[in-house]
């Protein structure tokens, strides 16, 4: 089956209104070695869980964010949204992943889909908005996510809006269809080329870049009825490919964007914190006084942070129950933003 055939059971819009709709997912709450990991979109050298592991540890695991779990005919169940988490609570002792668990009895939370489709499946498993327990897909881990979202019949601007790829134009959000595009394009090019990209994309090594996609891609559809149809290269296409391989690595080009007053607030108006919103906005101003004052109180708040974090080791029930009365009492007095249309 080639990378670009559409798996059986292919999303629809009638899958797509499955998932905002009607699927029915039940909490429960499972022994953690009853979880199985496999398929990520994610590799593993970015897991990056000491942070996790460390939160954890301070906070224990919240049975508000749950594991998103599938079990099918094989009735396994599998980690769909959830394997950095997972993988973290792997590396605590018995006593302490009980401690950790307690809220639970022990069991880690989840939320259980049943028999979807292997469409549902890909779209549930690519999932990858942002909270305080997860981190966005790099461009490999987009580019793993939009491969199989692509295969499993999702349009363009779909992929889009599922992995949270947007671009800002005169001043309007919108799903960035061409960064999605190179990354379909990059799934059409043969295994050594993806490896290739891979080691770019993951740690910056090899003398490829996202910019060659595009003429790849060109040279590859061209020679495709001759050769790629039988799974070998084109003679345009490897002598490209050749041409990129000779390159001096230090010498490939580089793409550097310069922060201009314009596009900083630009930039700010997407950001969900306002400290990165004025942070943005600060660092382009000349005289940088705004950037001072903002670094005077991002000082301040680290001071409180730390004090908030001892509090959290010696009196953890209290500051507890103290945040959530401050986050209700905060609810009710701050505008909700409007969504971006």
């Amino acid at each position: 089956m080639s990378e670009q055939t559409k798996i059986v059971g292919a999303a629809n819009e009638e899958d797509l209104a499955v998932l905002r709709m009607v699927a029915k997912p039940v909490n429960e709450n499972l022994p953690l070695d009853k979880l199985v990991l496999r398929n990520n979109v994610r590799d593993e050298s970015e897991y990056n869980l000491p942070p996790l592991i460390e939160s954890f540890r301070k906070n224990g695991f919240r049975p508000a964010a749950p594991i998103v779990v599938h079990v099918g005919e094989d009735k396994v169940y599998e980690v769909l949204a959830g394997n950095r988490r997972t993988n973290s609570l792997r590396t605590f002792k018995p006593a302490e992943l009980k401690e950790i668990l307690a809220a639970s009895d022990g069991l880690v939370p989840c939320l259980v889909y049943r028999n979807l489709t292997p469409a549902q499946i890909e779209i549930l498993r690519c999932d990858h908005g942002t909270d305080e327990d997860r981190e966005p897909l790099s461009k490999y881990g987009q580019f793993t996510a939009v491969r199989r979202l692509l295969i499993a019949g999702l349009t363009q601007t779909q992929i889009a809006e599922r992995l949270g790829i947007y671009v800002t134009k005169d001043n309007v959000k919108k799903p960035n269809r061409s960064l999605v595009q190179i990354y379909v394009n990059a799934a059409q090019l043969p295994d050594r080329v993806k490896a290739m990209l891979k080691a770019y994309w993951l740690r910056g090594q090899g003398t490829i870049r996202q910019s060659d996609i595009s003429a790849l891609s060109k040279l590859w559809n061209e020679e495709f009825p001759n050769y790629g149809i039988n799974g070998k290269e084109g003679p345009k296409f490897r002598a490209k490919v050749k041409e990129i391989e000779d390159r001096d690595a230090n010498d490939a080009p580089k793409t550097t964007v310069t922060l201009t007053a314009a596009s900083a607030t630009d930039k700010a108006k997407v950001m969900t914190s306002p400290t990165t919103r004025q942070l943005l906005v600060a660092a382009t101003q000349r005289d940088g006084s705004a950037l001072a004052q903002l670094d005077a109180e991002l000082s301040l708040r680290d001071a409180m942070l730390r004090q908030i974090d001892w509090l959290f080791q010696h009196k953890k029930a209290q500051i507890t129950k103290l945040l959530k009365e401050a986050e209700a009492a905060l609810a009710k007095v701050e505008p909700k933003e409007e969504p971006a249309k």
